[in-house]
């Protein structure tokens, strides 16, 4: 957990210094990329055919026709945490992108404090955009949603 709250601060300083673009957008777009590759090989594929990354990585060497075998006999069974996780997952991907912390803040320091609108703007904008911005949050939301591809599959009550 705390590996993965560090990822897209580490993500960003990997592209904000080998990587020349030419707008922060591009940043936000490749960290975008790279969380969501990180985040379905590790949290989904992973979890549901091995336990260790090693340890599946070299069984698939060896027989690639096992990943099926595996996903076949694992899907079932995980559904049910996944189903939960979605839950949680969709919750937290809500409550970021609808930044309604930033929200409060402004109205507490405009309406309340009595700051200007410019101002309070500035002092609600999140102080750490790596782990915040739209590329993290847009990162674990395509997580969620090819979760729900994948068990829709499995469990097509989910579309309904």
């Amino acid at each position: 957990k705390l590996f993965l709250s560090f990822l897209p601060n580490v993500l960003m300083f990997v592209i904000r210094r080998f990587f020349t673009l030419k707008a922060g957008t591009l940043a936000q777009l490749r960290l975008q990329r790279w969380y969501y590759s990180f985040l379905l090989i590790f949290v989904l594929l992973v979890s549901l055919v091995g336990r260790s990354a090693f340890m599946t990585a070299s069984e698939i060497a060896r027989d690639p026709g096992s990943v099926i075998r595996r996903l076949s006999a694992t899907l079932p069974s995980a559904s049910h945490f996944y189903l939960s996780y979605m839950v949680l997952g969709w919750f937290t991907v809500a409550f970021e992108s609808l930044r309604l912390f930033n929200f409060i803040r402004f109205i507490y320091l405009h309406y309340v404090l009595g700051l200007d609108a410019a101002s309070a703007k500035e002092y609600c904008e999140p102080e750490d955009t790596d782990a915040y911005g739209v590329g993290s949050r847009m990162g674990m939301a395509m997580l969620m949603f090819s979760i729900t591809l994948v068990f829709s599959q499995c469990t097509p009550l989910i579309l309904a």
